[in-house]
This record gives C-alpha cells, sequence and structure tokens, in this order.
C-alpha cells in the first residue's frame, strides 16, 4: 500500500515542485516594474549575473554538478538564443502588462514546431499545425498590435521573445542533450550578463529609459534588494522546475509552466493593481490550449 502511495503522490509533488517555482517567477518579474525610473535594463542584468553566476557556481561545486560545457558551440549558440529570448522579455515589463508579456514568451512552442517544420524538415501532425494557428489567435487576442491598446505596434515586441526562446529550445534539444542543467543555466546567465556589459559599454551613462540607459550609479538599498532577490530567485525556481522535472513527465511538468500566465497576472494584480480584460483572459486560455496540444500531442508512427 505504501508503495502504491508514493507511486501516485510522485507525479503530483512533480507538478508542484513546477507549479511552485512558476509562482516564484511570477512574483520576482513583477518587482521589475518597480524599479525600472531608478537603473538601465544593461545595468540590471550585468548586477544580476554578478550575483547569481557566482552562486550557482558554488552550489554546482558543492553538489558535484559539472558547469564546464561538454560542447562550447552548442551552449554558447543555445545561451545566445535563449538569454537574448529572455533579454527581450525583460526589456519589455517596462512598458507592458506583465501578463502580455509572459504570453508572448510563451508562444515559444508555437515557434518550435515552426522551426522544427520548415526549417529542419520534421513532419509535423495536423493537431500540431492546427495548435500553432490557435496560439497565434490567442497572441492577436492578448497583444491586439495596432488597435489602440496604449502602445501599439510594440505590443508585438514579446512574441520576438517566444521566437527566440523557442529557437533555443530547438537547440538545447539537438545539440544540448548531454550538458547538465547547471551548464545550461550558467550560460543563460553569462549571456544576460553580457548582454548587460555590452549595453553599458554602449550606451551613455546616465541616460534616461529602461531601455536607453547605461550605467546610472550605484543603486540604492531598495534596487539592490530587487537585483538580489531576482538573482536568487531564479536560481531557486528553475531549480525547483529541474527537480519537477526530473521526477515527473517532462510533457506534464511542460504543461505545468503554462501556470506562469495565471501567477503573472496575479502577482500584478496584487502588487499593482493590473486587471486583465476578456479578451485577454480568452487569449490567454488558447495560447496555453495550443501549448498542451504541441506538448502532448504524439506524432503518428511512419
Amino acid at each position: 500500500m505504501s508503495i502504491r502511495v508514493i507511486t501516485l503522490a510522485s507525479p503530483v509533488l512533480a507538478a508542484l515542485f513546477v507549479v511552485t517555482g512558476m509562482a516564484i517567477l511570477g512574483l520576482i518579474d513583477n518587482l521589475i516594474p518597480m524599479i525600472t525610473e531608478d537603473i538601465g535594463l544593461w545595468q540590471f542584468q550585468a548586477l544580476r549575473s554578478v550575483v547569481g553566476l557566482p552562486v550557482l557556481v558554488c552550489v554546482a561545486t558543492i553538489l558535484g554538478r559539472r558547469v564546464v560545457p561538454r560542447s562550447f558551440r552548442a551552449v554558447a549558440l543555445r545561451s545566445l538564443l535563449t538569454g537574448s529570448g529572455l533579454l527581450v522579455y525583460f526589456a519589455c515589463l517596462a512598458f507592458l502588462p506583465i501578463g502580455q508579456v509572459a504570453a508572448g514568451l510563451f508562444t515559444a512552442p508555437v515557434f518550435v514546431i515552426l522551426i522544427s517544420r520548415f526549417g529542419l524538415g520534421e513532419q509535423i501532425g495536423a493537431w500540431r499545425l492546427g495548435a500553432v494557428g490557435l496560439g497565434f489567435f490567442g497572441i492577436l487576442l492578448v497583444l491586439r498590435p495596432g488597435l489602440g491598446t496604449g502602445s501599439g505596434w510594440l505590443s508585438v515586441a514579446p512574441v520576438l521573445s517566444g521566437a527566440l526562446y523557442g529557437a533555443g529550445a530547438v537547440v538545447t534539444r539537438r545539440l544540448c542533450g548531454q550538458e547538465t542543467m547547471e551548464t545550461l543555466l550558467a550560460g543563460f546567465f553569462g549571456v544576460l550578463g553580457l548582454w548587460g556589459v555590452l549595453g553599458l559599454i554602449l550606451l551613455p551613462a546616465g541616460g534616461e529609459g529602461w531601455i536607453a540607459s547605461g550605467w546610472s550609479g550605484s543603486p540604492s538599498g531598495a534596487v539592490w534588494a530587487v537585483i538580489v532577490v531576482q538573482a536568487l530567485g531564479s536560481l531557486i525556481a528553475v531549480g525547483m522546475v529541474i527537480r519537477g522535472y526530473l521526477t515527473g513527465d517532462p510533457a506534464h511538468m511542460a504543461v505545468c509552466e503554462y501556470s506562469l500566465l495565471i501567477f503573472a497576472a496575479l502577482w500584478a494584480f496584487a502588487l499593482r493593481g493590473e486587471t486583465v480584460d476578456a479578451l485577454e483572459l480568452a487569449g490567454m486560455a488558447c495560447i496555453i490550449g495550443a501549448g498542451v496540444v504541441i506538448t502532448l500531442r504524439k506524432e503518428p508512427a511512419t
């Protein structure tokens, strides 16, 4: 009887790990709009990596986990794509509601299908191709580009984060199967840190705006608190997601990741009173539905 209880509980526990990780990410990402007037995107990313990378390396060393890549080129390409996708995601948080930004990021499975079909020539079934259309319809409902929603065509920017992240997922699947999660996470933090340093070099110090500002001086205690919470919270959240994937079915865990859309909206309402209208809710439902079909639908044997 006890063995059966453990067997039944394991999928629930795995899902709980992933959902908790998404709840943490939904919270810490909602902290970003609070600091966009005090620090630039590039300084934030540079300092976030300065905090997060040493902690990651120390923890990996203590646990005996490998951080050095087996294939530097593959990890570098994967890190560039996923890191750039998250850079766009963070950039959008200054001028779009987090629910819309997260919805754009979660179009990644749609782009995985498009890249796999038209870039790599893989056979994709009708169900998954239909899910691509559903996903794009959902993102139109959420972002409504050019329809007087306040940000105009800038509202489609989050879709770029989904495209880059989806391309990174394809590279991960095809080229990084032998790498540890610590290696991939270190590469991700490293690329975001390098983007931050590059922005600080190219942009003038003391500039105005989240995206256009270079070095803005020593951050205040409140800004440092957000940076540290963001760095450590990301490591904890991703660690919980990894634990979920290790103890549960990967396809089911991927579906659980969509809970970020819910948590992002809930935390935005709790912290800033942001609300989601009916069209946005319908669009999020379409995006989640598309992701579920793409993730769980098995292709017919050929």
